[in-house]
């Protein structure tokens, strides 16, 4: 056991040493290598969705939030998405996380997500694997029941959603604070809506494991979200609509109306912080201070890429699919930067 861990450690510092400036001279090709899909099927307990190398941000598509085997947020055998929230673990195999959850939509507003055996009862949208991508830093899918693209990247700290949506006079995006994996939980949840363009909170939850395990998270986080195009938000506690622009409770969300005319893009940043709202703002500034989602998209690309090809092999495609996605898998673990 000690040589074969022994001989592991030391490949890697020799393909370094040996390489070659024919080997370095394209770095772009082992992102072709990474599958984010490989794992989300069975017991895998991953996710496919956008993440960047050790970063805060996992911004990837929930399909439900029950069962041992979306404790991801998302599982392969499943039809239809519910959202896309900004944190999640990866082939942990227990459950936490899944914040600021947003859902772009038309038509008749609708507060609850639905179930997955009757996804018209709720703001959730069934799509097809075959129209479905991902690779590292990038994740898109057609939202089949309201004919919208959903696109996503990130930076460390902030995610990066782009909608396409069709023309429509009721179109919309649920931000729902109230959704959490079945046996974890949420303990208080804040919405202030500053102006027509921006929405900062916080968000406490209590997760990792079932009820009644010993060691039980606490997790805190703020957030901080700009839409390019200005919005009417409506509020809702506990399923009834307020007045008002901020709320606080357990069960809080919001509905972003606005109208689109075909193929318009809507975008969202969402920048988090472990710390206050005022840093999470900075992590938005800070990171993506434009409206580009193609320049953010390609810096989190070349990042992937300078951390991906550290380690060169000369294999079959079969083994370099098999390696570069179980090393992509393993820097995509949250890390608590500030």
């Amino acid at each position: 056991m000690i040589r074969y861990i022994v001989s592991i450690l030391f490949i890697p510092f020799v393909m370094g040493c040996g390489a070659t400036a024919n080997d370095q001279q394209n770095n772009a090709d082992v992102l072709a290598f990474v599958n984010p899909f490989i794992g989300t099927g069975s017991h895998g307990h991953t996710f496919p969705g956008a993440a960047y190398p050790s970063g805060m941000v996992q911004l990837s598509p929930d399909t439900g939030l029950e069962g041992w085997d979306r404790c991801s947020g998302y599982h392969y055998s499943d039809s239809s998405i519910t959202g896309f929230s900004l944190t999640h673990l990866s082939a942990i195999g227990r459950s936490d996380l899944m914040d600021v959850m947003l859902m772009p939509a038309v038509g008749k507003i609708k507060l609850n997500a639905g179930t997955s055996s009757k996804p018209g009862d709720g703001y959730r949208s069934r799509f097809s694997h075959d129209e479905e991508t991902a690779s590292p830093g990038y994740y898109k899918v057609k939202l089949k029941d309201y004919d919208i693209t959903a696109e996503l990247t990130v930076s460390p700290r902030c995610g990066f959603h782009r909608y396409t949506f069709p023309a429509s006079t009721t179109s919309h995006i649920v931000l729902d604070h109230s959704r959490h994996y079945a046996t974890d939980s949420v303990q208080y949840t804040t919405l202030n809506v500053l102006d027509s363009c921006t929405i900062t909170g916080e968000r406490k939850t209590k997760g990792w494991g079932e009820p009644g395990e010993k060691y039980r998270a606490h997790q805190q986080l703020f957030y901080a979200i700009k839409v390019s195009k200005p919005f009417n938000a409506s509020i809702a506690v506990d399923e009834n609509f307020i007045k008002g622009k901020t709320a606080a409770g357990r069960n809080v969300k919001a509905i972003l109306n606005f109208e689109t005319s075909k193929n318009e893009m809507v975008l969202v940043k969402v920048g988090i912080s472990p710390v206050s709202i005022e840093n999470a703002l900075e992590n938005l500034l800070t990171e993506i201070p434009h409206w580009d989602f193609n320049e953010t998209l390609t810096q989190t690309q070349l990042k992937w890429q300078q951390e991906l090809a550290k380690i060169r092999i000369n294999a079959s495609e079969k083994i370099k699919t098999i390696f570069y996605t179980a090393l992509y898998h393993s820097l995509i673990t949250p890390e608590e930067l500030q």
